[in-house]
């Protein structure tokens, strides 16, 4: 797919080739992928300098990733969000539990645990454990 410069053309990012196989490698690339689906979205592309700006800024922004986790030393339950661990201890049930054990509500454990780029617990062990 020659165009009126020399070369090959890549119509969703908007930029020139030497020869075929630089072509085939761009297709391949996360610059292409994301130029092509902004294309479907109706947005123009972008260029590969602040495609790359963009990357580095975000792999600045999550170079330790956690995940926090709220447990319960009352019910010994587990919780992903702090809005979950609030709405178990304000329902009736846990109040009455609250009751029944003579003291006041326990404090949550927070444990935040440092994940890999996939997403999973390292190692699933604990990092820290802090109270509030």
């Amino acid at each position: 797919m020659a165009t009126k410069q020399d070369g090959f053309y890549c119509s969703t990012s908007g930029t020139y080739f030497s020869d075929k196989e630089s072509l085939a490698e761009h297709y391949k690339s996360d610059f292409h992928r994301y130029n092509l689906k902004r294309k479907v979205a109706g947005l123009p592309p972008v260029t590969k300098e602040w495609f790359e700006a963009r990357k580095a800024q975000l792999t600045t922004a999550t170079t330790s990733p956690h995940q926090k986790m709220w447990f319960d030393p009352l019910t010994k339950k587990k919780f992903q969000t702090q809005n979950t661990y609030q709405a178990h201890v304000n329902s009736k049930k846990y109040q009455e539990l609250v009751k029944q054990s003579g003291q006041p509500a326990p404090a949550p454990i927070i444990m935040v645990k440092q994940l890999q780029e996939d997403g999973h617990a390292a190692n699933g062990k604990q990092l820290l454990h802090a109270v509030f």
